[in-house]
């Protein structure tokens, strides 16, 4: 496979669709939140890339966002934040646009989401 993703996404339905998608071309291992998230890379899974839907996050007060920049060895990996096609993007989201590499609008179509990954690898 070679390329890793990391999806955060707390709506398992939508994890688990998402992750479906990318498994055709990628090695994704799916977390519900931050702390999950920040489990699976101490653990060892180390992606190329973390795809996260904006609201996921951000968890009990814990943003992932801040757990990666403290982190300093998880810091430098990429972030693609999904955000609803009606909204702007978040301020939590501009306060991190140094480690964010897109934005992608859902709903979006597999081919759209391959081509914004494919940017970044």
């Amino acid at each position: 496979m070679g390329k890793k993703i990391l999806l955060v996404e707390k709506n398992d339905t939508t994890r688990a669709f998402i992750g479906t998608v990318l498994a055709n071309r990628y090695e994704v291992q799916g977390a519900k939140g931050p702390l999950d998230a920040m489990t699976r890379l101490q653990q060892g899974f180390v992606p190329h890339l973390i795809v996260s839907g904006e609201q996921s996050a951000e968890e009990a007060d814990v943003n992932l966002f801040h757990l990666l920049d403290i982190s300093g060895r998880f810091a430098s990996i990429p972030i693609v934040v999904m955000v609803n096609d009606d909204q702007d993007v978040p301020s939590s989201v501009q306060k991190r646009w140094n480690g964010i590499k897109d934005v992608v609008r859902q709903p979006f179509d597999p081919q759209s989401l391959f081509h914004h990954l494919e940017r970044l690898f």
